[in-house]
């Protein structure tokens, strides 16, 4: 019977399966490349972020008097950012359009890997922190081709992953060269809606990392005001309380309560007293969650947790703004396998399936209120998905498993290279 083994003695099968693994994953990180810059498809987002930055560079307004951006689609469409933003898109309006579409596109999945490597090694998933790239690498480029809201968020040439790769370079890792909280303060400076972290520091009882975190939004917010000074007042004096300009709640492609809401053709009355009774009840669900997942020291899954209830709860959840399923993914199967927890592989599965084969079709696009409610409840899985998996988490706790499994997920003998 064979041992597997060279003439010199030497194993030499699991450098054989390394080598394997790293040719697939080149394979399919090509393959990735290819579907996303093969051609280079019109992104309509990139296209309202280089006329904003346009527009502070020229002096006009992006909110007073109506201002809306005439895209090449057709569609005219507003600016939804703190002016900020607009500043930070500044760069994008002295390229091309396709120039701006490959550096948005690069950007993101250069930032995909590296908010996936922080995950993994807040996990303690592998001790080399090569061989964690690569596992990275291989998780990344299946989730651009298969996952709805990774490839959504490509399509529309978003910024999602750059606000996600900040909230994880500052929550997950053990120690952090900045303070702590510095990078939650600038996403929320960008887009209000990475503020829900704050909960996460708060359940933590992290009381410094929550102070930087507001110091640092309000500085990152006065420096808006120095830039556009015009354009900030008016944004955080009106146009901020304005949520009819983000888009229709209605459609099939917002993944929330109030998503779900909006479809069933509620009077606005009913539909606030509803959503916000909803809110509390998922807010209190978490709160109970991360207590426990944090008792666990489980603080990634924590983490995710708090980013699901963000997505359930906000107003407008574009299933582009659901990238943090892949982290959330991540972390469950590491975490079910790890403490063999059957409930969090269930979850799992089930969120793959349904990211994989979106359930967001079942709502015929702009008839959504029309379509039957099994339609509208299937439709709408994505938020239901995300509160299964808070409830399931709370029941993770440190006496799960007496004996967990090994975090290395390839042969320790692998080569790191």
């Amino acid at each position: 019977m064979s041992n597997r083994r060279s003439p010199g003695g030497a194993v030499w099968w699991p450098t054989l399966a390394w080598r394997l693994f790293q040719l697939l994953t080149v394979a399919a990180l090509v393959w990735a490349g290819w579907r996303l810059l093969g051609h280079i498809p019109y992104r309509i987002d990139i296209e309202v972020y280089r006329m904003g930055g346009r527009a502070w560079l020229d002096g006009r307004p992006l909110y007073a008097d109506g201002a809306m951006f005439h895209t090449r689609a057709g569609l005219d469409l507003p600016f939804t950012y703190p002016p900020l933003a607009a500043v930070a898109f500044a760069p994008f309006a002295w390229l091309t359009l396709n120039v701006a579409s490959v550096a948005i596109t690069l950007t993101t999945l250069v930032l995909l890997i590296a908010s996936t490597v922080i995950v993994l090694s807040g996990l303690d998933v592998m001790a080399s922190p090569v061989r964690r790239c690569w596992l990275a690498a291989a998780i990344v480029a299946p989730a651009i081709i298969y996952l709805e809201p990774i490839r959504s968020n490509f399509d529309f040439g978003q910024i999602n992953v750059v606000l996600m790769t900040l909230v994880i370079a500052d929550c997950v890792p053990r120690k952090t060269p900045w303070p702590r909280g510095m990078l939650l303060g600038v996403a929320i400076a960008l887009k209000l809606t990475p503020a829900v972290f704050l909960l996460y520091f708060l359940l933590r009882r992290d009381t410094r990392a929550l102070l930087v975190t507001v110091a640092s939004a309000a500085v990152a917010t006065l420096t808006g005001f120095a830039f556009a000074w015009k354009d900030s007042w008016e944004y955080w004096t009106d146009t901020v309380r304005n949520t009819d300009r983000i888009g229709t709640a209605t459609l099939n492609t917002n993944q929330n309560i109030a998503g779900a809401l909006a479809r069933l053709g509620l009077g606005e009355g009913e539909r606030f007293v509803l959503w916000t009774v909803a809110c509390f009840a998922v807010l209190g669900l978490t709160v109970w969650a991360v207590r426990r997942v944090l008792r666990a020291d489980q603080p990634v899954l924590a983490l995710t947790c708090v980013a699901m209830f963000g997505l359930v709860v906000s107003p407008v959840s574009w299933s582009h703004h659901w990238v943090w399923a892949l982290p959330g993914l991540v972390v469950m199967i590491v975490t079910a396998v790890r403490l063999r927890h059957i409930g969090l592989g269930v979850v799992a599965a089930v969120g793959i399936a349904l990211m994989v084969w979106t359930p967001i079709p079942l709502m015929p696009e702009h008839h959504e209120t029309s379509a039957s409610l099994w339609r509208q409840l299937a439709g709408g899985s994505y938020a239901w998905w995300a509160i299964a998996m808070i409830a399931v988490a709370g029941t993770v706790s440190a006496g799960w498993a007496t004996r967990p499994v090994s975090p290395q997920l390839l042969p320790a003998s692998a080569p790191a290279a």
